[in-house]
């Protein structure tokens, strides 16, 4: 491989590091790929052991859906965040059938 294709590998490889980081998937200390492959296999792991995966009732309230997501996939509090469709986060009290309203007239 060329010295010129070699500084584009690691600089895509840098660059995808960096947008991991900066999504919170793993430690800002981490600038080597085989340590990002361990941490986010730890995570895949965590989330390959969760306790069971269904659809959200229709009628249940943002909040409580958000939090059920984090104790089923042993995530961080704060970690999950349910939008709508212009990336505005769902209000707390909005229930489970209006984002999922608003999210079908998009792919209408």
């Amino acid at each position: 491989m060329s010295d010129v294709l070699k500084r584009h590998r690691v600089i895509g490889i840098r660059h995808a590091l960096k947008k991991i980081r900066n999504a919170g998937l793993i430690s800002s200390d981490v600038i080597y790929p085989d340590d990002a492959v361990e941490e986010l296999s730890r995570i895949k792991k965590k989330a390959d052991g969760a306790l069971r995966h269904r659809a959200a009732r229709s009628d249940a309230p943002v909040d409580s859906i958000v939090k059920k997501i984090e104790k089923t996939f042993k995530l961080p509090e704060g970690s999950v965040k349910l939008q709508y469709p212009s990336g505005r986060k769902a209000r707390s009290d909005t229930t489970i059938n209006h984002l999922r309203k608003k999210w079908v007239k998009i792919t209408e």
